[in-house]
């Protein structure tokens, strides 16, 4: 659904004219609206890692280089599942920051161990920029890619041709439960209401979407049947 169809459905709802796309950011009560979009589109995405917004990204590391910035991570909810190195097909493990530390501190007392297949990852943020950086062990000895599996929210929706990514019903409930707190109610609804009928929207996507990754539901523990949720007949 589009920026301009997503302002429709909540003017539609408070009983207001609706806008053609030439209206969008031509006055404050418009604005309102698309401020009140893009708040629920954020409070949406944040509740689950919806899988339109699941993809994979890659990033270069040239020979030596031990830390690469990803770029456009700064405020998106930028979240790694996984990485792995396209050159030689292994997957990064994930060190703490302190563990990747003393791992360069024995590397400069231990020169024999620099180089070799890269095999260890962990993340920083770029303290200028705020974007994510990852920083790898060993460094590769020549230039390799290495790719992403993240989810990351969409940006602010600015233009009326902008096309939403998550599940739309509860976007627009919520952004109509938001525009409505300053009149009480829409269309004798209370806003309380109106904020109850915007979560059981959410609850539904929510439900409907993960069906599609049953695996991020499951946890297992073979040594404490007490630690798991899969049960056997």
């Amino acid at each position: 659904m589009t920026f301009l169809e997503l302002h429709n459905k909540v003017l539609d709802r408070l009983r207001e004219n609706r806008i053609v796309s030439t209206d969008i950011g031509s006055n404050p009560y418009v604005n309102s609206i698309s401020a009140h979009i893009n708040d629920a589109k954020d409070a949406v995405e944040n509740a689950w890692a919806w899988g339109s917004t699941r993809g994979e990204d890659t990033i270069t590391l040239t020979q030596g280089e031990e830390v690469v910035e990803i770029p456009d991570s700064f405020d998106s909810h930028y979240l790694i599942y996984g990485a792995s190195v396209d050159d030689t097909g292994n997957f990064l493990r994930q060190k703490t920051a302190e563990e990747m530390r003393r791992f360069y501190v024995n590397d400069a007392n231990n020169p024999v161990s620099e180089g070799g297949i890269t095999n260890w990852a962990t993340h920083y943020h770029n303290q200028t920029t705020g974007n994510l950086q990852i920083r790898v062990y060993p460094r590769p000895e020549s230039a390799v890619t290495v790719r992403l599996y993240r989810s990351k929210h969409q940006g602010d929706m600015v233009n009326h041709g902008d096309i939403l990514l998550v599940p739309s019903l509860p976007v627009y409930s919520l952004a109509t439960a938001l525009a409505s707190r300053e009149r009480g109610e829409v269309g004798g609804t209370p806003t309380s209401e109106l904020f109850a009928i915007a979560d059981a929207h959410l609850s539904d996507a929510i439900a409907l979407d993960s069906a599609a990754y049953p695996e991020n539901l499951i946890w297992y523990n073979d040594s404490n049947v007490s630690e798991t949720n899969i049960r056997y007949n």
